[in-house]
């Protein structure tokens, strides 16, 4: 975010302001969430294993990604593959 607001030639604390009004949400929020959308697709396509969709969507780790999936969605994402 520095690194963005120094090109924008804002305060980080004022384009996170702004971002929060565009997209409702932070940052970190936001890329948490199209990641999910992401990995979701992944997983929906039938074509990846679950430790795929979570590397090709960015995540450090399948545990991870399965403990953020659950408390994002209500699914783990082996249940989100089945249907």
């Amino acid at each position: 975010m520095r690194d963005v607001a120094r090109a924008a030639f804002v305060s980080e604390v004022h384009l996170r302001t702004l971002f929060h009004r565009r997209f409702g949400c932070s940052p970190k929020e936001y890329l948490l969430r199209e990641k999910l959308t992401y990995a979701r697709s992944l997983l929906e396509s039938g074509f990846y294993t679950v430790a795929e969709c979570a590397r090709r969507a960015g995540f450090a780790d399948v545990r991870g990604f399965a403990t953020i999936m659950k408390r994002e969605t209500g699914k783990t994402p082996s249940a989100w593959k089945k249907g």
